[in-house]
């Protein structure tokens, strides 16, 4: 519900202006916090693992209190399961978008690449690319949460097959080096070799300019050799 401004007229009678809808402050109070809560658990799935962490370290993380965050979310697994969405928006916008703006095959493929490689360095302080640590931490463990992020692995794969078949299509990729579906999941773990790279720090500092140019270069490279 909402309460209504007033103010004077000359005679001193109240005159109402408009309401104020004082329901639109909680909501966008209850939206930032829930963004903080994603924020922190995109942060703390990556480094900790989607099945690492509690509700309570989420909570100290965010500054959300453990009431809150099961009320914005509910149960636990509603909070993996929204963590994983936030996620996926995050790399479709720094990722998956940019690279759909590049020509179709070895291009589109490059630029996949530059803008995922990117996404690695900023967030090369936090453990990296979300999705290159579930899929790493994960196969071995069935279940709901390997289930859910195995979705996300798939939607690669399928893309990055989808890529390759243009680029053999259109004769800038030999078909010889393998079907698209075997050269999908090449170019899937080299993303992830790639990540786990930068996060060992083997070309140096992560967001230097040699390991930046090293991290592109293998990428560059690879998909060139499909030529």
């Amino acid at each position: 519900m909402g309460s209504a401004e007033t103010a004077q007229s000359s005679d001193g009678r109240a005159r109402y202006l408009h309401p104020i809808n004082t329901s639109d402050g909680r909501r966008v109070r209850g939206e930032q916090r829930r963004a903080r809560v994603l924020e922190a658990g995109v942060v703390l799935a990556t480094t900790a693992g989607l099945d690492g962490f509690s509700l309570d370290r989420l909570a100290a993380e965010s500054g959300v209190s453990k009431g809150g965050v099961q009320i914005l979310f509910g149960d636990k697994a509603a909070v993996q399961r929204a963590i994983v969405a936030a996620a996926r928006r995050e790399v479709r916008t720094k990722v998956l978008v940019p690279a759909a703006e590049a020509d179709h095959g070895i291009e589109r493929l490059l630029r996949l690449g530059e803008q995922w490689i990117d996404h690695m360095i900023d967030t090369a302080d936090n453990g990296g690319c979300f999705f290159c640590a579930t899929w790493s931490g994960l196969p071995s463990r069935p279940g709901p949460l390997r289930d859910l992020v195995a979705e996300d692995r798939t939607a690669w794969l399928t893309g990055l097959a989808a890529m390759i078949e243009h680029g053999v299509a259109a004769n800038q990729i030999d078909g010889d080096h393998g079907s698209p579906d075997e050269l999908a999941i090449v170019l899937l773990g080299l993303g992830l070799t790639i990540n786990g790279a930068i996060q060992y720090g083997d070309w140096g500092p992560a967001t230097e300019a040699p390991a930046v140019a090293a991290a592109r270069q293998t990428w560059v490279s690879a998909v060139r050799r499909l030529r």
